[in-house]
């Protein structure tokens, strides 16, 4: 019984883990995210017609650029994310089936104490 009740602590612990491996991600994409919007501010100063359009349309195509890579961030974040609620997912069915056990166990031994 203190085996069972030893690992439903390891696996408190792996999913306390897990949930903070999740969160690092999400704020690790967040500022990537940032970096990448402020990477592709355009700030030049251009006077004449043509440089206009050629500012517009360096501006279009930067624009693609970031909207490409914010999706790829975004993508990165869902798989990680689907990845670590995968992993929380079989913890949280170990925790539960340890628990079981254990109910099974003390209602066959009556307590505890006698386990």
């Amino acid at each position: 019984m203190a085996h069972m009740s030893s690992k439903l602590e390891e696996l408190r612990g792996l999913e306390d883990k897990v949930e903070g491996h999740k969160i690092q991600a999400i704020d690790s994409a967040k500022t990537v995210k940032k970096q990448i919007s402020e990477m592709f501010m355009v700030n030049s100063r251009f006077k004449s017609c043509d440089a206009n359009f050629y500012k517009k349309d360096l501006r279009q195509r930067l624009d693609r650029k970031e909207k490409e890579l914010m999706q790829s961030v975004d993508k990165m974040l869902d798989d990680a994310v689907k990845e670590l609620d995968g992993s929380s997912k079989q913890i949280k069915n170990k925790t539960f089936s340890i628990n079981s056990s254990l109910e099974i166990l003390q209602n066959h031994f009556g307590n505890k104490e006698e386990v």
